[in-house]
């Protein structure tokens, strides 16, 4: 499975509700190590894991990367919008609610 992989690469990890990136610092006999812990070459889960912490890598398909990143510029847009504060809405003008406002209702 990660048997061809080097230092170096860069692995999708899969976790419970999430996708992440790491990469490849060093290999030993059975393992793969990267600043996100150790993962078996065999079946790329990571060593030491129980069942909550559960996280598997893999090599990157075609389009994996790129959608990590997607998903990652996604989450921080919803988090700045989340964080506007309610007395920001208020200094906008009826104009700019309006065009936020039909920006939310679309589907």
């Amino acid at each position: 499975m990660l048997e061809n992989v080097q230092p170096g690469d860069t692995l999708i990890l899969h976790g419970r509700n999430r996708r992440g990136m790491t990469t490849v610092t060093r290999l030993t006999k059975t393992q793969i190590v990267t600043k996100r812990g150790k993962f078996r070459k065999d079946t790329g889960w990571l060593v030491g894991s129980d069942i909550w912490s559960v996280l598997k890598a893999a090599v990157p398909k075609t389009d994996d990367i790129a959608e990590i990143l997607k998903e990652r510029l996604q989450s921080k847009l919803v988090c700045q919008v989340d964080a506007c504060h309610i007395n920001r809405l208020r200094e906008m003008s009826v104009e700019k609610l309006q065009q936020l406002n039909t920006i939310l209702e679309t589907p």
